[in-house]
């Protein structure tokens, strides 16, 4: 199940902001200068390092819902209920989060150092505790049906930087706190650098 839930969210669920630091900067993977290397560290292996994400769940007034059987399948809530949206809940871990906000000792064993089911245990894991991920689970209801901006033509990545900018003005969202790496001479360095690693925004 744990393989199933985490295969869910990467490849069908979400994609990864390259977002500048800079006051209305925000830019979703259109920095040319910045492609043809791995845009996020592999390795956190030092204490106090770590890969910290953002994540953003979406949901739009006229999201269909088709309920299923399948407990997994179900995670996410009706989001067309909820006027201010919706977000997968976890049933493996207290919070429903599917993140941990918070870097364990390296003392743990790395089999044992996150909650079970979550991304940053199968990370941990799936890295034999070269990899600690940790993040911020947030999530709205943007105000127009997703077929209103079909229809207004907007394109992915103006939306993602009006949700950008929603995060930031209106939610207070401080992107510096998921900028800690810098990319120097093929390596990472324990450095912010501007750019914020990772900020996944999920539909």
């Amino acid at each position: 199940m744990k393989t199933r839930i985490v295969t869910f969210f990467i490849l069908i669920a979400c994609h990864n902001c390259d977002v500048r630091l800079q006051t209305g900067d925000y830019q979703c993977l259109d920095d040319s200068s910045r492609a043809g290397y791995l845009q996020i560290p592999t390795h956190t292996e030092l204490t106090g390092q770590f890969l910290r994400i953002l994540i953003i769940y979406i949901t739009f007034p006229d999201d269909n819902y088709s309920p299923n059987v399948s407990s997994f399948e179900n995670t996410w809530l009706v989001p067309d209920t909820v006027a201010v949206g919706t977000r997968p809940l976890n049933p493996y871990t207290s919070n429903k989060k599917f993140i941990d906000s918070a870097e364990k000792s390296d003392s743990i064993p790395f089999m044992n150092r996150y909650r079970e089911y979550t991304y940053s245990d199968w990370f941990n894991e799936m890295s034999m505790g070269k990899l600690d991920i940790i993040g911020d689970e947030i999530f709205f209801r943007l105000p127009l049906s997703s077929s209103d901006y079909q229809t207004m033509q907007w394109r992915r990545n103006e939306l993602n930087q009006l949700i950008l900018r929603y995060v930031y003005d209106s939610l207070n969202i401080d992107f510096s706190r998921y900028d800690n790496w810098m990319h120097s001479n093929g390596q990472w360095i324990w450095e912010p650098d501007g750019f914020a690693e990772m900020i996944a925004i999920q539909f």
